[in-house]
């Protein structure tokens, strides 16, 4: 057989594969879109209290002295952990074979675990201990972002996708701010909270999977297990899938610029704009809800207007450039007005960014997204990988002379660097 004819033959069965894949797939309903918004907003409720308020209260307590390093510590192990379980629970999901398909069972697991985590984490004393139950719930959290990440190309068709990007998008947003805000408000009370975020994640993660149930999987068939080439599939070369590559590296450089001052909000609080640790705890919330209608209405408007005019790389863009501009605003203006503008405008140019972001991402999957959980855990790399350097990064430009104004310097380059990286993908508009 010749080269070209084997290539071809691999092709059809590919093709074969994706077919045989949608077909086993519950298509989409309308309760299934909705309940993306509401499961992301479990996800990201529980991550934006407990990155951007619980742990910070924990370790101001527990080692004030040390508490920026503590928590650039944790954050990087949290974030480490994330970068390595999705592509792995990806792949684990797409070869898993059950009554209730491919992806509700890692879903269950992620949520369990995530909720134990939470309980441990309120009964913590110690930095050593917060950073291990920090790193389980990572797991536990990335054990349900995988899974449903892969619910787009499993039961979306490519016209649709824009508006359930957005949906998640807009669910992460709300989640993010609002568990900031709620978890503001209840930072007196540590363990109580820790608690509440547990059973809220544990209950919506089951109605989600009782609700939207998939086609059973257990008759989709499955390729003999090798340990070589499990672990081969992890490489994508970006010289057989350079558009592949270079979606990576624009979400990257993206998130690597944003979360190395995101990551940072509750000390650009107490360090940067001088507010004390009760006033720091009241306005966290103030400037995550500062960024949340334009968060909300970005993510949504721009996700269906990429469906209708069938463009996804515009609204990157554009998110880019709102988001550079908004990292400008604390350098005039170190004050919490400065950061809260700040905030406005970085989440505006997120949610633009994102709601095409994620469906450019399945549209440049290897295969037609045959291996879409295992393909999609490895872009999601892209942000886990940045997450994990972004506090190292943030820490030691803050260190510098140049402080918390070079930090909005470096954070905005990065984010130019990485809108310039989506120009070479030119199979999507």
């Amino acid at each position: 057989m010749t080269e070209d004819a084997a290539a071809h033959q691999t092709g059809l069965a590919a093709a074969d594969r994706i077919i045989e894949i949608r077909s086993i797939a519950r298509p989409a309903t309308r309760r299934l879109t909705v309940w993306l918004l509401i499961q992301a907003f479990a996800l990201y409720g529980v991550y934006g209290a407990v990155a951007a308020v619980l742990i910070p209260n924990q370790l101001s307590i527990i080692d004030p002295a040390n508490k920026i390093n503590d928590f650039a510590i944790i954050a990087t192990v949290f974030a480490a952990v994330a970068t390595l379980s999705q592509p792995l629970i990806g792949a684990f999901s797409d070869r898993t074979r059950s009554r209730f398909g491919r992806r509700a069972l890692w879903m269950l697991v992620g949520a369990s675990l995530g909720s134990a985590a939470l309980r441990a984490l309120s009964a913590s004393h110690s930095v050593v201990a917060v950073g291990l139950f920090a790193a389980a719930l990572s797991l536990g959290i990335n054990s349900l972002i995988s899974p449903l990440t892969a619910t787009l190309p499993d039961r979306y068709a490519v016209r649709r996708r824009g508006g359930a990007s957005a949906m998640i998008g807009a669910g992460t947003m709300l989640g993010a701010t609002i568990g900031s805000v709620i978890a503001g408000i209840m930072a007196a009370q540590l363990g109580v909270a820790y608690v509440a975020f547990a059973v809220a994640l544990l209950v919506l993660t089951l109605l989600f999977l009782v609700l939207n149930r998939d086609y059973s999987s257990k008759d989709l068939s499955l390729e003999r297990f090798s340990a070589r080439v499990f672990i081969g599939q992890f490489w994508l070369s970006p010289r057989k899938h350079p558009e592949f590559g270079w979606v990576f590296l624009a979400r990257f450089l993206f998130v690597l610029g944003f979360s190395s001052v995101s990551t940072f909000t509750y000390f650009l609080l107490t360090d940067y704009a001088g507010l004390s640790l009760a006033q720091a705890n009241a306005s966290v919330g103030v400037v995550g809800l500062a960024a949340l209608p334009g968060m909300v209405i970005a993510v949504l408007l721009t996700g269906f207007l990429a469906d209708r005019m069938g463009r996804r790389k515009i609204f990157m863009w554009i998110g880019s450039g709102v988001m550079i501009a908004g990292l400008v605003v604390p350098i005039v203006s170190p004050t919490l007005l400065g950061i809260t503008v700040m905030s406005m405008m970085t989440g505006f140019g997120y949610g633009a960014y994102q709601a095409s972001d994620v469906v450019l991402m399945t549209q440049v999957l290897p295969n037609g997204g045959s291996a879409a959980g295992k393909d999609l855990g490895i872009l999601n790399m892209a942000t886990g990988i940045p997450t994990a350097v972004a506090p190292a990064l943030a820490a030691a430009v803050i260190g510098t002379v140049f402080g918390f104004h070079g930090l909005f310097v470096v954070a905005g380059v990065i984010v130019l660097v990485g809108a310039l990286a989506i120009i070479p993908v030119k199979s999507v508009r």
